[in-house]
């Protein structure tokens, strides 16, 4: 009798253990697609970044033309920039 009782409890524990397994098989999933996300919203962020700089730059640029211009009574000339 004891050594079905063995045999049972063995056959218990593989199946824990592989039940065990698969779990760790699936948290290794997750944290590999999780990782692959950060890495996608990190390249976004990124891109957003150089997008932003680049649209500040230009707004800084289109902010100082309207001082090239000269306007005088119906007409527009163009004058030399400044030079800063």
């Amino acid at each position: 009798m004891q050594v079905e009782q063995i045999l049972h409890a063995a056959r218990e524990l593989d199946s824990l253990s592989a039940g065990v397994l698969e779990a760790i098989e699936r948290i290794s999933r997750i944290v590999e697609q999780n990782s692959a996300a950060t890495e996608e919203m990190s390249a976004q962020a990124e891109q957003s970044l150089a997008a932003a700089q680049s649209l500040a730059e230009m707004s800084e640029t289109m902010a100082r033309s309207p001082a090239v211009f000269k306007i005088e009574a119906g007409k527009a000339e163009r004058t030399p920039a400044k030079t800063e």
